[in-house]
């Protein structure tokens, strides 16, 4: 087995997301993804099973961890810009994937706790369904199934997430942004975060993948805030609110440096 310093140089990442779930992640990642000179590798199965991996040590990790970042994310040589979106739960293993990878810039993604837990309620994600994979990740993963309910599980996990993100918004080459900024100005921005210039036709990309769904870009775009906000009581949304709020305005707080925002 190599070793981290034993491999040849690799080019470091043009950019790391971190985000807490259904939170326009998909959207961003999409949107660079349409960039001729940037390669996307979303959500990759592989690296959260290296970062899982019970009988592997942290040095094989990192080393397995840069290898196979570098062969999945790099599509070709006219792609140098690589961006690499984490899955949410990865957020447990940023000290390991900051050794690796000190310098390269961040954006942490963000949205109301009540949209996202809502989001869940209709389709739950692998950290909100509790897979057995992640019980040995963070102790909030065992918490479904005890004297918790599981919406109050489901909020102790988004807080652990949110909190992990909180610690570190205001490092050196962090950007954060709220689901309530995200448009073609704010997605300029990310780019030139991420060292990548967006201009011409290439903004113009933007503005039109901005009117399609996430995850379907063929049908057109329509939010859906007030419709997931109906999957909750009003007990249920004071206990979100309640638990959640403070920090996800804490975060909002830290999300500088994005011009021409607006809510959508």
């Amino acid at each position: 087995m190599l070793y981290a310093e034993q491999l040849p140089e690799l080019p470091d990442p043009a950019g790391f997301i971190f985000h807490v779930s259904r939170c326009g992640s998909t959207l961003v990642s999409g949107c660079l993804a349409q960039l001729e000179n940037c390669s996307v590798l979303s959500e990759s199965r592989l690296l959260t099973e290296i970062l899982l991996a019970k009988n592997m040590h942290r040095d094989q990790k990192k080393s397995l961890l840069r290898l196979c970042l570098y062969l999945q994310g790099r599509s070709s040589l006219a792609q140098p810009h690589v961006i690499v979106k984490w899955n949410a739960w990865d957020i447990f293993y940023w000290e390991l994937i900051r050794e690796l990878w000190p310098q390269v810039p961040v954006l942490l993604l963000v949205r109301d706790p009540v949209e996202v837990l809502a989001s869940h309620v209709k389709s739950a994600g692998m950290h909100m369904g509790f897979a057995p994979a992640l019980a040995q990740l963070h102790p909030v993963f065992a918490g479904c199934g005890s004297e918790q309910s599981l919406l109050e599980s489901r909020i102790a996990v988004l807080e652990s997430i949110m909190q992990k993100m909180l610690v570190h918004c205001l490092d050196q080459d962090i950007s954060v942004l709220d689901y309530s900024m995200l448009n073609p100005q704010a997605l300029e921005y990310v780019g030139q975060h991420f060292g990548i210039v967006v201009e011409g036709d290439q903004a113009r990309v933007f503005q039109e993948r901005f009117g399609r769904h996430s995850k379907q870009p063929d049908l057109p775009f329509h939010t859906e805030n007030n419709i997931n906000r109906q999957l909750f009581s009003h007990e249920e949304t004071v206990a979100i609110t309640e638990a959640l709020m403070p920090t996800h305005h804490r975060l909002k707080a830290a999300c500088i440096g994005v011009v021409n925002s607006q809510d959508n």
